[in-house]
């Protein structure tokens, strides 16, 4: 049988509809509770450093408030430059509450040796990672 232009649109618009439909169920962040949610963002902030090439050194017990740390190595004048950083995660999820974050300063103190990373969870979204 011949095909008509018009139906490889409506072929084509279904498909992209159904599409859109998997990615909303993909990201629907209601599906999992408060700690399943801040695991996911813990070990997703882990792969995009090293994705960008960095180390990760997972801690085993999150009692000082660092959640893994990161090393950075580049030459800098022809001298490797090394660096670590120690990371603590924080996520939330849109839409629901306000997007408000609660870091104890004893805990994690503001320094050029720490990083926060800051996840953001909006249904029918992938996550949004933000570097502090």
């Amino acid at each position: 049988p011949t095909r008509r232009s018009s139906d490889l649109l409506v072929c084509s618009l279904n498909t992209i509809l159904g599409l859109m439909n998997e990615l909303e169920d993909r990201y629907d962040w209601s599906k999992l509770n408060r700690l399943q949610l801040g695991k996911y963002a813990e070990y997703l902030c882990k792969m995009e450093f090293i994705l960008h090439g960095c180390d990760v050194f997972a801690s085993e017990v999150d009692d000082r408030g660092i959640d893994f740390v990161v090393r950075t190595e580049r030459k800098v004048n022809g001298v490797d430059a090394i660096h670590h950083y120690d990371v603590q995660v924080k996520s939330y999820r849109l839409p629901g509450a306000t997007p408000y974050v609660f870091i104890r300063k004893r805990k994690f103190p503001i320094g050029p040796g720490r990083l926060l990373a800051l996840v953001q969870f909006d249904h029918g979204h992938p996550p949004t990672l933000f570097l502090v």
